[in-house]
């Protein structure tokens, strides 16, 4: 397709909007073409006329739009009964046309699937594309190491054949037989009906099904055993050896056995981790992960919502549960729930953003791994070029005559209740604005009872001891929560280790700006923006410390109060 990607310049859309003031007010689908009649974007809508009218209010304020409708020449429409059955056009059309404007999800051919065949004796496989043969397909897997564990756990576990066609009488069998990675089918050691219970197994385990498949095969056991078979109970009791172990090593994140899709996005301009995280009986069996890259940035929700429809739109074997946790408020929370229920042939599901409690803590536990992941994916794509350097900082560098412009400063604050379950926060803002995947936190380790001051000292002196990617490099300017003792404290721990790194604090009482080699303070107006970008990094800091001694208090409260129970 010829089309020039990123095409902002001002342009006249009159004729669209003319075009779009005879759209009726109904649900449906809407299709943005260009020239030659392809297509850039596919939206669902519950009013066509007022959605799409919409872009035009949006044209001079944002990229993506001005872009998209600069190369837009014709916008046409289908008409739905409701707008569920537009959730499922739309769905449908973005995956027939791949349109340039849209969220993608990456084409499922590059992420590997688990294939169970629809043979006599069925073989497993890995394979990059669900095709319409009446097999059984697991996934997709974006990390190619956890699909070729798997593969090699359900090989040695079921002993699955993986050999390609049809299942010939053989002389002598294959190489997996004699490592134990195959029952031989080929040379009649095992009856069909015995096989095809193992792969029945094979894939209640890669459903996640695991109650059923451990009842299942301690029957089989135990018949095999009365039948005086040893040898298949002995194969038996392996598996269910296996089961076992597998769900030793699975996260507990409740006490009571919740089935969850638990998703989070995280996103710094347009660069995003969508995270998945599967919750079964109150365990999480696994965690995948969705890289995003593309020209223009997009909003959390709207990530959210496009991954997860087409996630679910492209999965075949593995159902989802009753229950779908996110990090982010989506559009079409009630359609999207039936048309997942009808796909699937569940009675309920829900689609929560949960506020408090249990659920909410585990969408945080999916929301550190996506920044975490996010940090480790994209580390080297966010170097700031001299003319994207924000000229407040420039502002920032002349009034504390710093030795350079201060694009990356780290604010620090301490948190504790006399001293008990201590914690040091370190926020990073990188040319002006906030970083959430650098961001750490320190558990007091050296510093004894309540003493503020030393334990600003501890958590600068760690902080400098750390030059690897995980922190990454030294700031710029350090910020600290506090007066001229919070300040003096940390320079100190700067100079025992000879770096010469500027540092300031800042009150809160007076909102004074402390800093090195100066008794007098600096008073800002209140409607400064060089004061409110620290108050916001102190206020970040804070609220960061705050709510990582919360969690640590409680576990110690909850700890303490199980102790007397045992002990009474």
């Amino acid at each position: 397709m010829n089309r020039i990607k990123g095409q902002t310049g001002v342009k006249d859309i009159s004729f669209l909007k003319e075009q779009v003031k005879i759209f009726p007010a109904q649900p449906g689908v809407y299709l943005m073409k260009d020239s030659s009649g392809q297509v850039l974007y596919v939206g669902k809508a519950t009013s066509l006329r007022h959605r799409v009218s919409s872009y035009f209010i949006a044209y001079k304020k944002i990229k993506k739009v001005k872009a998209m409708l600069n190369q837009t020449e014709n916008i046409e429409f289908i008409i739905t009964q409701t707008p569920y059955e537009a959730l499922i056009l739309e769905c449908n059309f973005i995956k027939k046309y791949s349109p340039y404007f849209n969220v993608m999800l990456k084409d499922s051919k590059n992420y590997l699937y688990l294939k169970i065949t629809n043979d006599d004796y069925p073989a497993i496989a890995r394979v990059r594309a669900v095709q319409n043969d009446k097999a059984h397909y697991f996934g997709p897997y974006t990390s190619a190491k956890a699909a070729n564990s798997l593969y090699k756990l359900i090989s040695k576990s079921f002993q699955l054949r993986n050999c390609k066609g049809k299942v010939k009488p053989l002389k002598r069998p294959c190489l997996a037989h004699f490592i134990n990675q195959c029952s031989a089918p080929c040379m009649a050691n095992i009856t069909q009906d015995a096989y095809l219970k193992q792969v029945q197994e094979a894939i209640l385990f890669l459903k996640q099904d695991y109650k059923p498949l451990k009842q299942f095969i301690t029957q089989e056991m135990i018949r095999y055993a009365n039948q005086e078979n040893y040898e298949m109970a002995a194969l038996m009791r392996d598996q269910l050896f296996g089961i076992e172990e597998m769900i030793k090593k699975q996260r507990v994140v409740y006490s009571k056995p919740y089935q969850q899709d638990v998703w989070s996005v995280f996103k710094i301009e347009n660069h995003a981790c969508i995270e998945l995280m599967k919750v079964r009986d109150g365990k999480i069996i696994f965690e995948d992960r969705f890289f995003h890259e593309q020209e223009f940035e997009e909003e959390e929700s709207e990530l959210l919502r496009q991954y997860l429809i087409q996630y679910y739109f492209n999965l075949s074997q593995d159902i989802p549960p009753k229950e779908i946790l996110l990090s982010h408020s989506i559009e079409d929370t009630k359609e999207l729930s039936s048309w997942l229920q009808e796909k699937f042939f569940l009675k309920k599901l829900d689609i929560i953003v949960p506020r408090s409690g249990d659920r909410k803590q585990t969408v945080n536990l999916a929301l550190e791994n996506a920044k975490k992941h996010f940090d480790l994916h994209f580390q080297d794509q966010f170097s700031i070029s001299p003319s994207t350097i924000s000229p407040l900082l420039m502002k920032i560098q002349e009034m504390l005559q710093l030795p350079s412009i201060p694009l990356r400063i780290e604010g620090y604050d301490i948190s504790n209740i006399s001293g008990v379950n201590s914690v040091g926060s370190m926020v990073v803002f990188i040319n002006g604005k906030p970083s959430p995947s650098h961001y750490r936190i320190f558990k007091i380790k050296q510093t004894k009872g309540p003493n503020d001051f030393a334990m600003i000292r501890e958590v600068i002196a760690r902080r400098i001891t750390h030059h690897d990617k995980k922190f990454g490099e030294l700031p710029d300017l350090f910020l600290i929560d506090g007066g001229p003792i919070q300040l003096k404290f940390a320079k100190e721990a700067l100079e025992e280790k000879n770096i010469f790194i500027p540092v300031i604090s800042l009150a809160k009482r007076e909102e004074w700006i402390y800093r090195e080699n100066s008794s007098d303070p600096i008073c800002l107006e209140k409607t400064s923006e060089i004061l409110k970008l620290f108050q916001r990094i102190r206020d970040e800091a804070h609220r960061f410390a705050k709510s990582h001694f919360t969690k640590l208090h409680r576990k110690a409260t909850l700890s303490k109060s199980i102790r007397k129970k045992s002990d009474s």
